[in-house]
Order: structure tokens, then C-alpha cells, then sequence
């Protein structure tokens, strides 16, 4: 059965594609492996001259899988075609109806109306359905380097930008699965730090996965964890209202400040793993330093201390989480679950609870490689970013993660 979690593709036949994907671009492959029983490969990507070209990072069983398929992704994010990109009115982008309290389309509003570089995403329930979609929102590195006919003052909005929701597969199924997936685990997680952090709510209740409620292979997953963390692992459900299993692991560490992982599936096993081999991940890199992680922290957070809350948020201590708000244990049964073995049926159960809460999913191709494999781009309008705060942007919760919070104050 080529079945495994939300993939369709064996891990021998992905690893081939990737690894010819490479050999096309001319690319050799350097990685670095953390960990005992729970691993994270770190991978470079480097050119004829090498020069490195790009970096992955990747986690949990299929660990070096991840690591090659991310560094393809953020490869090709550095180096993304203009396909199906045109130019609209600022004013005219940001006014759609669909875009109804997102903040960084107030932002857009706000400023002069001028031309803005968009692309097509289209409905994924209906292609002929399309709407258009400010490029630089999720494409960080535009802005860097935008085309000469790009005249859009990008100085006030460009903080908004991220590439989340973008996702890597070895076919179109398992990429709108991860993309779509990510959308939701980034919402979730904006939504805990607006009520726990930013509005600071003492009346919203903590939910603490019981770990004796959970199947033996999780306990033992999360037994190889602490022993790699030396601390006791916390999973958090930080589920919304469109019932996909999204997880929150951490620890109480002081030390630990700003290190989690999340899950999102509609597997809630999976989500599970995926959150608790997150945080290994995340912790490896941390401890290695990678990329300079730990001076880029500190920086961002100097830059928000003016920012009390924005702070907050950033430097994320759970351990002031744990004494501040009450919390209540909840059985792994207790969340929401999903039988189907296809992806079809994943996607079809995705948009429909999706649906329920009145959100679509639209989605725009990135690329699409010889072989196959493809890397796509997921937009859930109306869903929140706040979380862009952990990476150091100064950001506003837009009228979703408002209205989220104020409701849960007055009730």
C-alpha cells in the first residue's frame, strides 16, 4: 500500500525524484544529522561552484526526505516566475469583499492607490473560480529584487509578508494536503497567542492532552522526546472551530522561551507527532546555532521592547502560560477524527469542514517539475497571521483573531 499519513508516494520513489531534481539543477547535497532516537537532518543545497544554493530543514521518520523536499521549496521561492501574475489597482485588490478585515488589506487601503503586482489563485473546488492575490504577501524575497515595471512603495506592508501556506509534494494532492494544513496550524496558533499573550484573557482555559489517553506509539514517541529535550513535554490542543486537529507542543523550560512545535492534521496521531517532532526539531536547531539563530532572536526581540505585548508574544514563556490560566486535561479521544486512507477524500473532508465555518481554500502554482513533483501556494482568506510576531515582524491581528478574542472576553 502506498500509503503513509498524507502522502501517496512511497519514500523510495520521492527520494529518486528529488534526487534527480538535483542532478537536473546541477546541485550536490551536504547535510548534518541531530539526535538519537528522534533525528532532524539539516541539508545544503550547492551549486558547480559551491556556492550554496539553498538549506532544508526536516523532522520525524522521514526526516532527510523533508529536509531535501524543503530546501527544493525554498530553492524555487528565491527564484519564482511571474506565470499568471498581472497588474490591478491597490485599492481595487484590497476592497474584494473576500478580503473583509484582513489587516494587511486595511494597510493597502491606507496607503496611496497605486499598481500592484498580483496572482491568479483559483477556487479548489471550482478552477473556473479565481481571484487575484497580492504577489508580495506570500513571496518575502520579491521585494528584494521586484520586476522594473514594480513601482508599489512596499515599505509599510512588507512586514505582513510570509510564505506560509506554501508547500512542496510529490504530487498535487499531498501538496494542497500540507499547504492547506499549514494555513490552519498558523491560524490556530495565532488565535493562542492573541488570547494567551497579546489580549493576556486569564478566563480562557488551557487544554492539556492527557498523556495516558494517548496510543502507545505516541507515548513512546513523546518518552524519546524528553529524553532528547530533558524536559517534560506538554501537547496543547489549540483547535478552532473548524474541527482539524492543531497541536501545540512545549515545555516549561525558561530556557526553552520561544521554542514549540505545532501539528495540524486531520489525523489527530499525526498531528501529535508532528507537533512533539517539531519541537526536537526546533530545539536542534537551536542548540546548533544554525543560520545564527540566537543572535537573530535576540535582535528582534530588543526591536519589540517598546512593544509590550508585541514582546509578549515574541518571546512566548510558557512557563507564565502554566501559572497565569487555568487548565483542564482532555482524552486524545476527545478530538476530532478522520478514517479515510485517500487523499481525495482528505481534501474533500478538508474543504468541507472548511466549508462548515465558511472558509474556501484557493490555491496558485508555483512550479512543477519534470517529475512530477510540484510546489503550490494555499490561501484561506479571512484566516489569521498574527504569528508573524515569532519571527520578529511587527505585526497587527487582523478582524478574525480581534473578534476570536473579544468574543471568548465577554462571554
Amino acid at each position: 500500500m502506498l500509503y503513509s499519513w498524507e502522502r501517496e508516494t512511497v519514500e523510495e520513489i520521492a527520494h529518486q525524484r528529488i534526487m534527480d531534481t538535483f542532478k537536473e539543477l546541477s546541485f550536490s547535497v551536504e547535510k548534518k544529522v541531530f539526535g538519537d532516537k528522534i533525528q532532524t537532518t539539516y541539508v545544503e543545497l550547492f551549486n558547480l561552484n559551491q556556492q550554496i544554493e539553498s538549506f532544508g530543514v526536516g523532522k520525524g521518520k522521514y526526516n532527510e526526505l523533508g529536509a531535501l523536499f524543503e530546501a527544493l521549496e525554498h530553492y524555487t521561492l528565491e527564484n519564482i516566475s511571474m506565470k499568471e501574475c498581472d497588474f490591478f489597482s491597490s485599492h481595487h485588490i484590497a476592497k474584494n469583499p473576500i478580503f473583509d478585515g484582513e489587516r494587511v488589506m486595511q494597510l493597502i487601503v491606507e496607503e496611496p492607490n497605486q499598481q500592484l503586482l498580483c496572482k491568479k489563485y483559483y477556487a479548489l473546488n471550482d478552477t473556473q473560480q479565481h481571484v487575484w492575490y497580492p504577489f508580495f504577501i506570500a513571496n518575502p524575497h520579491y521585494m528584494q529584487h521586484p520586476i522594473e515595471t514594480d513601482t508599489y512603495q512596499y515599505q509599510k506592508v512588507q512586514r505582513y509578508s510570509s510564505n506560509s501556506g506554501t508547500a512542496i509534494g510529490s504530487t498535487l494532492h499531498e501538496a494542497i494536503i500540507h499547504a492547506t494544513n499549514e494555513v490552519i496550524e498558523r491560524d490556530a496558533f495565532s488565535l493562542f497567542l492573541l488570547r494567551h499573550f497579546y489580549y493576556d484573557m486569564p478566563d480562557h482555559t488551557l487544554k492539556i492532552i492527557h498523556p495516558n489517553t494517548l496510543p502507545s506509539s505516541l507515548k513512546e514517541t513523546i518518552v524519546h522526546a524528553e529524553e532528547e529535550l530533558q524536559e517534560k513535554i506538554i501537547l496543547l490542543d489549540i483547535t478552532t472551530e473548524v474541527a482539524i486537529p492543531t497541536i501545540l507542543a512545549v515545555t516549561k523550560n525558561k530556557k526553552h522561551t520561544g521554542i514549540f512545535g505545532l501539528g495540524t492534521s486531520l489525523y489527530p496521531e499525526y498531528a501529535i507527532l508532528r507537533s512533539i517532532t517539531e519541537l526536537v526539531q526546533v530545539n536542534h536547531i537551536a542548540s546548533a546555532n544554525i543560520g545564527d539563530e540566537l543572535a537573530h532572536r535576540e535582535h528582534f526581540l530588543n526591536q519589540l521592547q517598546p512593544y509590550p505585548r508585541h514582546y509578549a508574544c515574541a518571546e512566548m514563556n510558557m512557563c507564565s502560560v502554566f501559572n497565569q490560566f487555568p487548565a483542564t486535561y482532555v482524552s486524545f479521544e476527545d478530538l476530532p477524527r478522520f478514517s479515510e486512507r485517500n487523499l481525495i477524500l482528505y481534501i474533500e473532508e478538508l474543504q468541507e469542514r472548511l466549508h462548515q465555518q465558511h472558509f474556501s481554500i484557493y490555491y496558485s502554482p508555483v512550479k512543477e517539475f519534470s517529475n512530477g513533483i510540484k510546489i503550490i501556494h494555499v490561501l484561506i482568506p479571512q484566516m489569521e497571521r498574527f504569528l508573524l510576531i515569532t519571527n520578529g515582524q511587527l505585526v497587527f491581528p487582523s478582524e478574525r483573531g480581534m473578534k476570536k478574542s473579544l468574543k471568548l472576553q465577554s462571554s
